[in-house]
């Protein structure tokens, strides 16, 4: 029960510093750079903060189902700031005509915009980037720089 508080607390305070680094790193970044902005990070950082307060709440009464509950708000603490590495680890650099895509899971991909068959839009997903007819990457809605990427595949006739 001690791990599960001390992991419940140390992982929003040690997301939260990333985030923080991530948030003046970007700042320095080149104008061809799409990443997912610091807001939504800090967003999810808050809601392990309230998942933590939660469970910190729960460990202290007195209920007969609490050690249940605790692991439950623990779990979600871990998942929400697994969403959130996965959301600052996207990042997607334009030079010239080659993409250099770092999805938030997998592995980095650099394509040119010769390679790309197509690209459609989507509302709540984003624009999906298509070569060979399969899906190559998903660049989100919550990008810094998503109407300049969509005005250079509107250029390149992608879309």
């Amino acid at each position: 029960m001690k791990w599960m508080a001390l992991l419940v607390f140390v992982l929003p305070a040690v997301g939260m510093a990333l985030s923080l680094r991530r948030i003046h790193a970007a700042r320095r970044l080149c104008t061809g750079t799409l990443y997912v902005s610091g807001i939504y990070q800090g967003g999810l950082h808050l809601l392990t903060v309230l998942f933590a307060l939660m469970t910190l709440s729960c460990a202290v009464t007195n209920a007969p189902d609490r050690r249940a509950l605790t692991g439950v708000l623990a779990t979600c603490v871990v998942l929400v700031e697994i969403c959130a590495l996965a959301a600052s680890r996207f990042r997607l650099v334009v030079d010239d005509e080659i993409l250099r895509v770092t999805p938030c899971f997998g592995r980095p991909v650099a394509l040119r915009f010769s390679q790309l068959n197509r690209a459609r839009e989507t509302c709540r997903r984003g624009l999906i980037l298509y070569q060979n007819d399969r899906p190559v990457c998903i660049v989100p809605l919550a990008c810094t720089g998503y109407r300049e990427f969509r005005q250079a595949l509107q250029e390149h006739g992608l879309l």
